[in-house]
């Protein structure tokens, strides 16, 4: 039953049998020895759990190192079988139990049974002992016990690095050598309450630490004296200056959305899913002359702005019962009011909860009576427009933002034959009114490019030939306009008559529209002698020439002379040939000002003749900015080089076209073990240091097919990579496009880090999670939290397994489940618990006692995401606490193990 190794020493062979019997009827392993002095102070007397004495001793000597031999292995306990003259001769300490003779069963019984229940309390308090000493030295938070004038008696490791030193630095200072002097009075305040009443409290303090402002949750806890006074505290000290900043955070953001709600204008509120009103902005209220007070609790449908029809409550309670099963409601609706009724734009939608199911319903409104009003005007104005299409001069086209002809009038009809049925979209007009390929593309791109930056308003004329449905060409003006709904209206114009008018005109006006073209850059046009017959005002801003100045001298005046010559050269072939060397090219070159300045100049050159003289025009443009900005560019590449050489992080650059390394840092011979020069004497090397297990999911990251990028967004990628001295690195990478004004990827650049540590790190702490002897776990929070990971102690100190423990809720683990609900505010509320006591219940049902202890994970917007705890099954303790005193802390750390 019990397992456990029981020595008789006895001298008496009668009393010896009885008691074996009794032994082993209580299914203890007995061993039976009679009594020598050789025998008994042999080392087998320490193999045993438990000890039975019965001899008479009459030599005090002897007895004394019997004794002896008991406090040397005091954790065996030993029951001694003694008469009164024993007794008197040994004077026995009270901590040995005894059995007087003769021997009762019962008695025997139960005074083992109480001296081994004693003896495994002894030994567990011990080891909570060694496991608290442990906990406070490797704790994260600070822990520091205080004497009660202020004096540093212990300090651990956490606690010291606050200020930058070891626990050493700071035990024996006092609180005003290492605390401003107001925080140093405040905290010494609170400890002084603290040792006055005997209670621990829990105080959140704002503190300064080598000038930094610091809060800090803490726990003070009295310690007692020997005697039972109280002359130091030891307290535990939570960093919350972070949670501080978040509170604050969702306090201002909190205050921000109840105002903002408040001071809509569209109708908000919050209900029920069984439809009863839970909030209400003021916007609704104010329109019936209601507080929320007045609302607050009905059903939704019975509330006032429904009370005008039966009809609209039934119809309010269905949108209910629907929106309930996860439906959204839209439709239009009328509501009361004081002004009388109006109408609103209505919906509701759910709100779900961490499981999916429907926790609130949402009914909005936006007040849509003018909108209304404005509906009915708009159909009357569209009624005189109609009016006035049909009945227009000229053709008219609606076309809306995906090129659908919606509508055209009877004008357009007639002049080009087609109906709407013929033309429904511009596709289908651009290639029956543009026969030819080339022409019908140009009206197209003409067409995009109008109306690719065009504001609501803005027109942009056109005027083409078209062909007719019976074959005719017309020239026609289109004059387009875009509207503010995106939507295009386009006139139609006959100008076939006028415009052989103006084809007579058109020679003569041919140079001025030439030079029309453009008026941004200076223009010059030169005759085939090389004189300046027109120049243009940016030309005499550019250059400082006044237009009298210029017109009929040589073009060569704005020539640096180091130039002249070949322009000579140039222009005699030009009169030969009739064809200029330069002519549609576009080239830089140097300007000489009037003032005899120099500067770079873009140029583009074109002839043409008129009326059979030969002309150029020169279209030159001042591009010194855009020399200054490339002499900037190429200081911005040299302080990237100078970045990308000095960072830790491997920095590379490929071409994707050409799948070619282009840049790499020097980073990657430290990371790779490999020097630059051979990653682009051989490129491929670097997939082929990729652990096999892990190329190709990296190949697929980075690339689709060896020329193609993988678009997708990703967070990066953890490889291995094998170094050429064959040790293996972890790398985390993450690869992103370069694009300039082309959308088609131009480069691809990525960072490699070194994570090796990290993930050994990781290994190092999932091994101690799987074989620490406590219970560790990962818990979510919330009246359905479950456990998201639990270690092999947890599961065999509840008796499951682990699918089986993930799949149920953290609740049932409790013997009451508003503990649970108590648990998760109290971590929800301070960030963290330490020895928080837990009635637990195991799979078997069977309740114990933990002690818990657990702090919160936030993401990176301070939102919990769930918390870690660390489980100790402390029900024994609990049930020897009533006869075991705690031993003084301080007195414990000066112990030796």
């Amino acid at each position: 039953m019990y397992d456990l190794e029981t020595l008789l020493i006895t001298e008496d062979v009668i009393e010896a049998s009885k008691i074996t019997r009794w032994l082993d009827l209580w299914d203890y392993n007995v061993t039976t020895t009679r009594f020598s002095n050789n025998q008994f102070f042999s080392d087998d007397l320490l193999n045993n759990d438990l000890i039975l004495v019965d001899i008479t001793i009459e030599d005090e000597n002897i007895g004394r190192e019997v004794l002896e031999i008991i406090k040397q292995n005091i954790k065996v306990p030993v029951i001694f079988f003694t008469s009164p003259t024993d007794e008197k001769l040994l004077n026995l300490p009270k901590s040995f139990s005894c059995i007087r003779k003769p021997v009762n069963a019962k008695e025997l019984k139960l005074t083992m049974e109480m001296e081994l229940y004693k003896s495994k309390m002894e030994r567990a308090l011990h080891q909570s002992e060694k496991k608290y000493k442990l906990l406070v030295e490797n704790a994260d938070d600070p822990i520091a016990i205080i004497s009660k004038d202020g004096e540093f008696v212990l300090v651990n490791p956490s606690a010291a690095r606050y200020f930058g030193g070891v626990p050493e630095d700071l035990k024996g200072k006092k609180m005003w050598d290492i605390f401003p002097k107001q925080y140093a009075d405040s905290q010494m305040k609170s400890i002084e309450n603290v040792i006055e009443s005997g209670k621990g409290i829990l105080t959140n303090e704002k503190t300064k630490i080598n000038s930094s402002d610091k809060w800090f949750s803490s726990k003070i806890q009295p310690i007692k004296d020997p005697d039972g006074s109280i002359s130091s505290i030891q307290i535990i000290a939570h960093d919350i200056t972070l949670q501080k900043k978040i509170e604050k955070d969702l306090i201002d953001r909190e205050n921000f959305f109840s105002g903002t709600l408040n001071d809509m204008q569209t109708f908000v509120a919050v209900l029920k899913p069984t439809g009863e009103v839970i909030f209400v902005n003021n916007t609704p209220l104010e329109i019936i002359g209601k507080k929320f007070s007045d609302v607050e609790g009905l059903l939704f449908y019975e509330t006032p702005w429904w009370d005008y029809s039966e009809e609209v409550k039934a119809s309010i309670k269905r949108d209910i019962e629907l929106c309930a099963m996860g439906k959204t409601i839209r439709h239009e609706i009328q509501v009361n009011s004081l002004n009388g009724m109006i109408w609103i734009d209505y919906s509701m939608h759910p709100i779900y909860d961490s499981n999916g199911k429907v926790k609130y319903l949402v009914p909005e409104g936006r007040d849509i009576s003018n909108i209304k009003k404005a509906k009915k005007a708009l159909s009357a104005e569209k009624n005189r427009f109609m009016s006035l299409t049909e009945n227009a001069p000229f053709g008219m086209v609606l076309i809306d933002e995906n090129g659908v002809y919606k509508y055209v009038n009877p004008k357009f009809v007639e002049l080009f034959g087609y109906d709407l049925n013929e033309i429904p979209n511009g596709k289908e007009w651009f290639k029956r009114a543009f026969p030819d390929v080339e022409k019908r593309r140009d009206a197209i791109l003409t067409w995009k490019n109008d109306f690719k930056d065009a504001a609501p308003g803005e027109k942009r004329p056109r005027t083409y030939e078209v062909y007719c449905k019976n074959g005719e060409k017309k020239i026609v003006d289109f004059v387009p306009v875009l509207l503010e709904n995106n939507e295009y209206l386009m006139t139609v114009d006959d100008i076939t008559e006028r415009q052989i008018a103006e084809n007579a005109l058109q020679q003569s006006e041919e140079r001025f529209r030439t030079v029309a073209s453009s008026a941004v850059d200076a223009i010059i046009i030169t005759d085939l002698e090389g004189r300046i017959v027109f120049c243009n005002d940016s030309l005499q801003r550019i250059f400082g020439y006044h237009e009298h100045d210029i017109i009929g001298e040589s073009v060569d005046m704005l020539i640096p002379g180091r130039y002249k010559e070949e322009f000579v050269r140039r222009q005699e072939k030009f009169k030969l040939t009739g064809k200029h060397m330069l002519s549609g090219k576009l080239f830089e070159s140097y300007g000489h000002r009037k003032d005899g300045s120099e500067f770079p100049i873009e140029i583009s050159i074109t002839a043409w003749d008129v009326d059979g003289e030969r002309f150029t025009t020169s279209i030159i443009r001042d591009i010194t900015e855009r020399k200054l900005v490339e002499y900037e560019l190429k200081g911005s590449e040299e302080k990237f080089r100078q970045m990308t050489e000095n960072m830790e992080e491997v920095f590379w650059i490929i071409d994707p076209k050409m799948s070619q390394l282009l840049y790499i840092s020097p980073a990657y011979q430290k990371v790779w073990g490999c020097s630059r020069e051979s990653l682009f004497d051989n490129p491929r090397s670097w997939i082929e240091s990729i652990h096999p297990e892990d190329r190709k999911e990296v190949v697929d990251t980075i690339f689709r097919t060896s020329h193609e990028v993988r678009r997708e967004k990703k967070n990066g990628i953890e490889y291995r990579i094998r170094r050429p001295d064959g040790s293996i690195r972890w790398i985390w990478g993450k690869a992103f496009t370069l694009r300039k004004d082309d959308p088609k990827i131009q480069r691809i650049a990525g960072v490699a880090v070194d994570i090796t540590q990290r993930k050994n790190a990781e290994e190092k702490y999932r091994n101690l999670f799987d074989n620490i002897s406590v219970g560790v776990y990962r818990c979510t929070v919330g009246p359905h939290s479950k456990f998201v990971d639990a270690n092999p102690a947890l599961l065999d100190m509840f008796g499951y397994k682990k699918t089986e423990i993930l799949a149920i809720k953290a609740s049932y683990l409790f013997q009451d489940s508003e503990d649970k609900i108590k648990f998760d505010y109290k971590i929800m509320k301070f960030g963290h618990v330490k020895n928080e006591e837990l009635k637990f219940k195991k799979h078997d049902g069977t309740p114990f006692t933990a002690s818990v202890s657990a702090f919160v994970i936030r993401d990176d917007f301070g939102n919990i995401k769930y918390y870690d705890g660390v489980i100790q099954d402390i029900t024994k303790i609990k049930e020897m606490e009533k006869t075991i005193k705690i031993s003084d802390p301080i007195a414990l750390f000066n112990k030796s193990e």
